[in-house]
């Protein structure tokens, strides 16, 4: 969906995609992060089959969160560099 609104300048920096077109892109981007954070809470449920709960797997699923954390973190620091 991206893609197609945005086109090539989705990639571009001269003029970035949120200048462009603010309200679609951060529309969009909102559902993302949204579902990025549906999955990441359902994510324990897939280990429910094989009797885990939802807090002993999410201690199986620590590490990924710890990644995601530190991903959001970065983006968190880099972005106000981006939008300038």
């Amino acid at each position: 969906l991206q893609l197609g609104i945005f086109g090539i300048t989705l990639f571009s920096v001269n003029p970035p995609a949120w200048i462009m077109q603010p309200l679609p892109f951060w529309m969009l981007t909102t559902l993302d992060v949204i579902a990025l954070l549906w999955s990441v809470l359902i994510l324990p449920l897939s280990l429910h089959p094989y009797g885990m709960r939802w807090g002993q797997a999410s201690l199986a699923f620590l590490p990924l969160w710890l990644v995601l954390l530190v991903a959001g973190m970065t983006l968190a620091q880099v972005l106000p560099f981006l939008l300038n």
